[in-house]
């Protein structure tokens, strides 16, 4: 293995380490401040509480995805839950009310999905060592 190969797996680890740990820490911010939340957005305490328990599974799979393999091909669903991520925000803010449903469900799907893709990584890594 050469030393820009080398160096390049270990920058996409802390990169999908940092990134997987931004989502956890963000998911128990979600929980910790959901009624101020639901409060201040008039929406339901319950999409909330699922967007923050998606993202959080959704950060704990990245974070052993990152430590087990931080395989390469794995960037390609970051980079499309960040940019879906963008455009939601985007649109909520456009809207300028009540897209806060919109906007929490698009991180309870998206993350969903991520939590898939990063788990499934993370078993053919197992599978391949």
């Amino acid at each position: 293995m050469s030393v820009a190969t080398t160096d390049t797996s270990r920058w996409l680890r802390i990169g999908f380490l940092g990134d997987g740990l931004f989502k956890v820490v963000l998911a128990v911010t979600y929980s910790a401040a959901v009624a101020p939340i639901a409060n201040t957005l008039n929406m339901s305490v319950a999409t909330i509480v699922i967007a923050a328990a998606m993202l959080l599974l959704s950060g704990i799979a990245e974070v052993v995805f990152a430590l087990r393999s931080a395989a390469p091909s794995h960037t390609k669903y970051l980079i499309g839950y960040d940019s879906g991520w963008i455009v939601v925000t985007l649109v909520v803010l456009a809207m300028m009310t009540s897209g806060g449903a919109f906007w929490f469900g698009y991180q309870a799907v998206a993350s969903a999905v991520l939590a898939i893709a990063f788990m499934v990584g993370s078993a053919r890594a197992d599978r391949a060592t």
